[in-house]
């Protein structure tokens, strides 16, 4: 029967080997870069979740502190019911 040259043997092996190879280190670039690309996205994320805790935090801050004033400034405008000075013992 028809039997292919060994030349045309090793240079189809060659041939598909080739193919395959280039096929899977396209892959591995592709997956590279994908993982790259979740990788800087992961950490804009975690930047801005970080940014985000600081500024809810420096925003809390200023309530309770807004707060603790006008609760001072309530009490001492209040007249208390339980005054125990001597001005009004006499």
């Amino acid at each position: 029967m028809l039997e292919p040259s060994q030349t045309s043997q090793f240079l189809g092996t060659v041939m598909a080997g080739t193919l395959f190879f280039s096929a899977g280190f396209l892959a591995s670039v592709i997956d590279h870069r994908i993982a790259k690309k979740r990788e800087k996205k992961a950490q804009k994320i975690a930047e801005l979740q970080a940014f985000w805790d600081q500024e809810i935090a420096e925003h809390d801050q200023k309530v309770i502190e807004e707060y603790n004033n006008q609760m001072a400034i309530l009490r001492k405008q209040s007249i208390s019911d339980n005054d125990w000075s001597l001005d009004n013992a006499i």
